[in-house]
């Protein structure tokens, strides 16, 4: 087997879904050694540095993230995740993943990889991974790229409502539970929380309906390394999307 220290994370700081995967090595790292280091490549997109030829040798698409592991490369910040939580529980769990595929979940992980031992639970994470790509990162996308890289002076009332519509069925999936599939944090939160930070950019609340998500994002932000992995999104956020002066600091959506 190839030694599994040879991982390479090429991403940018500022990006939802690069930070999704930092998160996700930052709760690994926080709970096991056994997981390989991962040397982090920053890429300038706005210096189009995701588009150079060295870059596209590592991932023709010129996409972030991508993750050179000893096999080859992985994109897509979900399947990354898939794959780190895999790899961790292989190399820090080996005996509880003897048991990985029993429908009750009775044997119980010692570490939370984000991808729990559970058939059903890893299924519902799989479900609440292509949501937030294909619903709900779509529809903050669709409100937040025309003002944040497109010149418009605010987001288009329609992709507004198309959040909103997101949101309340997140609201609803979530109910009275902490996270998105029960008590512990999965990839899918990491994911679902780190889409929802775009928001911010235009300074979009969750209140009324949506007000259990400002909850949700609450409990996110008290995972390790929240702050740490957001630092260079949050300073970009304050320098160049500063809240009108009539709201002053209030409570955006993460």
């Amino acid at each position: 087997m190839p030694k599994l220290d040879t991982h390479h994370l090429h991403q940018s700081p500022v990006s939802a879904p690069c930070r999704a995967v930092q998160l996700h090595l930052f709760q690994l790292r926080t709970q096991t050694k056994e997981i390989p280091s991962v040397v982090v490549h920053d890429l300038d997109l706005a210096k189009g540095e995701h588009r150079e030829p060295a870059y596209l040798e590592v991932n023709p698409r010129g996409c972030v993230p991508c993750l050179t592991t000893p096999w080859g490369s992985v994109a897509e910040s979900r399947a990354i995740m898939l794959y780190l939580a895999e790899l961790a529980g292989i190399v820090a769990q080996p005996a509880a993943r003897a048991s990985f595929g029993t429908p009750d979940g009775s044997s119980q992980a010692p570490i939370n990889t984000g991808l729990p031992l559970k058939l059903w639970t890893r299924a519902k994470v799989a479900e609440w991974l292509d949501w937030d790509q294909g619903v709900w990162y779509a529809a903050i996308s669709e409100a937040v790229y025309p003002v944040a890289f497109g010149g418009a002076s605010e987001p288009d009332a329609k992709a507004l409502e198309k959040v909103t519509a997101a949101g309340q069925t997140l609201v609803a999936a979530l109910g009275d539970k902490p996270f998105i599939t029960g008590d512990d944090w999965t990839v899918a939160d990491l994911s679902i929380a780190m889409s929802a930070t775009l928001l911010q950019l235009i300074h979009f609340r969750f209140d009324g309906e949506l007000a259990p998500l400002s909850a949700y994002m609450g409990r996110m932000t008290e995972l390790p390394g929240w702050w740490e992995v957001n630092k260079a999104f949050d300073t970009w956020r304050a320098a160049d999307f500063p809240p009108p002066a009539d709201e002053g600091d209030g409570d955006d959506a993460a």
